[in-house]
């Protein structure tokens, strides 16, 4: 029997390198699009993402954590 893996409870969160929260979106379709609050472009730079989930297997949930650094290139600066 196969095993599966269900997903649930997605969470992209997207930081400055100091700490000061950026974006977050909290479904299987969220993503970044390199924007301070959905208006100006963020500044070229590094910056750290977070993904948290429940992973579900069997009958129990897992948190997962998996976290990085990006760097964005903003070629409109």
């Amino acid at each position: 029997m196969p095993n599966h893996h269900r997903i649930q409870n997605m969470r992209l969160q997207i930081y400055k390198r100091w700490g000061k929260l950026l974006y977050s979106g909290q479904d299987a379709e969220a993503q970044w699009d390199g924007r301070i609050a959905h208006k100006d472009l963020a500044p070229s730079g590094t910056y750290y993402w977070t993904l948290s989930y429940l992973c579900q297997q069997g009958e129990q949930l897992i948190p997962q954590k998996s976290s990085s650094w990006v760097s964005l290139v903003n070629e409109a600066q």
